[in-house]
């Protein structure tokens, strides 16, 4: 797409973090000085098929992507020539039952790249340590404490704290093949999210800090997409849904189930 041409930005729920990502991505698209985007919002039942859509952001609880995406992946209106890309928000889904699924599906579908919201994975340092042990048989240590120091931690019924923090330990813990210590969950606290035991030592926060560098820079990953050349970046593990996909199996086998009984 051209720099000059107003993207249509697809948001699939209409919750507060739906609104802040809204914003988040207005700015950035300001920022590249691009054209306002045309912004649409769909709600709970809302019809996929009956909106026209450039990228998309799924901010749903978990449970329900596995019905969202694949309309999403096989879209009448999109041509297998021309991709868009889709934001979704972590943990990818509820269940490695689910995840399977999904995978499966986005095998036969036509397939539009899917990024998955693992914000921490967007430090650049997180890239620095990986490729640093690369090859190696020892491997870094990841000290957690899955912790919130911005905000006091909002309760999910949809979600465990479990689920919602240890989706970015474990995608950090999988993408540094690091061994994982326990963390705490202790909302709020001023400290470091995650200690990585390097030389020299390495703290990894800055994807929660205020300023919202991590979800900037998802952001940023969409636009180049949109407007840029996406091939330099589909590297990145946040765009592998096989990688998601074992990040959920991880948490279920970790924590049980997505929501409490």
């Amino acid at each position: 797409m051209r720099r000059d041409t107003r993207c249509i930005a697809l948001f699939i729920g209409d919750g507060p973090f739906s609104k802040k990502l809204q914003r988040i991505f207005t700015e950035e698209v300001a920022r590249i000085e691009a054209p306002t985007p045309d912004i649409r919002v769909l709600g709970r039942g809302g019809d996929i098929s009956a909106v026209n859509w450039d990228l998309a952001f799924v901010v749903t609880p978990p449970q329900a992507h596995v019905d969202v995406l694949p309309k999403l992946w096989t879209e009448p209106r999109i041509s297998s020539a021309v991709l868009r890309p889709i934001w979704v928000e972590k943990p990818f889904c509820s269940s490695g039952v689910d995840a399977h699924q999904l995978v499966s599906a986005a095998r036969r579908a036509v397939f539009n790249p899917t990024f998955v919201d693992f914000t921490h994975l967007m430090d650049p340092l997180v890239e620095v340590i990986a490729h640093r042990f690369d090859g190696r048989e020892k491997k870094p240590k990841m000290r957690l404490s899955t912790r919130m120091h911005h905000l006091p931690y909002q309760p999910r019924s949809y979600m465990t704290p479990e689920w919602d923090w240890g989706a970015h330990s474990e995608a950090m813990a999988q993408r540094l093949g690091a061994t994982l210590d326990e963390g705490e969950l202790v909302w709020p606290t001023p400290e470091p999210l995650y200690r990585v035991e390097v030389d020299p030592p390495a703290v990894l926060s800055t994807a929660w800090n205020p300023d919202g560098k991590g979800l900037q820079r998802g952001m940023r990953e969409m636009l180049r997409y949109v407007y840029g050349t996406p091939a330099a970046m589909i590297e990145h593990p946040n765009w592998n849904l096989r990688f998601a996909a074992d990040v959920t199996a991880r948490l279920e086998q970790r924590f049980g189930a997505c929501t409490r009984a």
